[in-house]
């Protein structure tokens, strides 16, 4: 994969939705014209970007809240049979921390 410069907006707007922004520096203004036409936006979605949105559509109609797991836990919990890993928890924490540094 190649990675175009340094800017992570852009990075990740390329990785996730698949655009690439065109040279053009703003939007061009009616009076900024001088008889030519006006320059037109152009997106460029490849096959894999394309995936990735499905994917992200599949993930949104997903429920937040798995409801047979919390009740599974509550039920632990309240019998005293809950015992969580700390390294797990550890780690997950420590890598949602790097990812979120990094993003």
């Amino acid at each position: 994969m190649q990675i175009p410069g340094d800017d992570r907006t852009r990075l990740l707007e390329t990785v996730f939705f698949g655009v690439k922004k065109t040279d053009q520096k703003g939007p061009v203004r009616s009076s900024d014209q001088k008889g030519e036409a006006a320059p037109t936006d152009r997106v460029e979605i490849s096959g894999e970007a394309k995936e990735y949105q499905q994917l992200n559509q599949v993930i949104g109609s997903l429920p937040e809240v798995r409801s047979e797991r919390v009740a599974a836990l509550q039920q632990e919990i309240e019998a005293g049979t809950y015992h969580p890993q700390s390294e797990e928890i550890a780690e997950k924490l420590v890598r949602s921390t790097l990812l979120d540094a990094v993003l």
